[in-house]
Formats: structure tokens, sequence, C-alpha cells
């Protein structure tokens, strides 16, 4: 209870505010916790507006790298809360290779053609130094 009492912050305490003083059950508190805040489809929803805002990348190494970082970060958000198929809409697949250039569209189907075929799929380079 203590952990409790010393972790939450904010709304989450005011929430439980009474009861991290009166509950003998961190399980009590951690329920409680769940029915307000346990929202995966607003958790959803904010990944696909990142995703959404996230600017086309320029043509250097580092403006693709932070590309891939940050759309890394959005996928990875969305594999833990996913609970309905959200990353298996081709609108998400749409919506990332929009944003690429034509060259790093290429490189990226003849990687992902690659990884297909031989399911080694450990990186999938989009940039070239060539252009």
């Amino acid at each position: 209870m203590a952990r409790l009492r010393n972790c939450l912050h904010g709304e989450t305490r005011k929430v439980v505010s009474a009861l991290l003083f009166t509950a003998k059950d961190p399980a009590d508190i951690m329920r409680t916790l769940e029915q307000c805040f346990d929202r995966p489809e607003v958790i959803i929803d904010r990944a696909l507006d990142d995703l959404k805002r996230l600017p086309r990348p320029g043509q250097t190494a580092q403006e693709l790298n932070s590309f891939a970082i940050k759309l890394q970060n959005i996928v990875c958000t969305m594999q833990n809360v996913d609970g309905k198929g959200y990353l298996q809409n081709p609108m998400l697949t749409r919506e990332v290779t929009s944003k690429l250039s034509p060259g790093a569209l290429v490189r990226l189907c003849g990687a992902l053609w690659k990884c297909a075929r031989t399911g080694h799929c450990d990186t999938i380079p989009v940039y070239d130094a060539r252009g």
C-alpha cells in the first residue's frame, strides 16, 4: 500500500485517494484504477493520430532514422495494446508508405520481398547514401 501511495500522482491519485488510506487490499485500488483508466481504444486512437501527424522524412539518413524511430514507437505502442487487430489494417500501411520518397519506397518493397522470401527480417533499409 505504501508503494501505491508513493507512486500515484495527479488524476490517478485523486480517483483513489480515499482508498489509499482505507483499503486493506491493493487489488481494490488496482480494480478502481483499471475501471477508470484502462481504455485501450484511447491509446490506439492517440497512436493513430500520432501516425497521421508524423511528418514526411527528408532524404538524409538522420531524417529517415528519426522517422523510423518515431514509427517504431507508434507500432510498439499499438502492439502492446492491440487486441482487435489494428496493426492488420491496410490503411496503416498506406499512411506510412505515402510519407516515403519513391526511392525509399522501392528499397522498402525490395527489403520486404526479401524478408518474405528468406525469412530474414532483422532490418529493413530505406536509406541508400547513393540516393
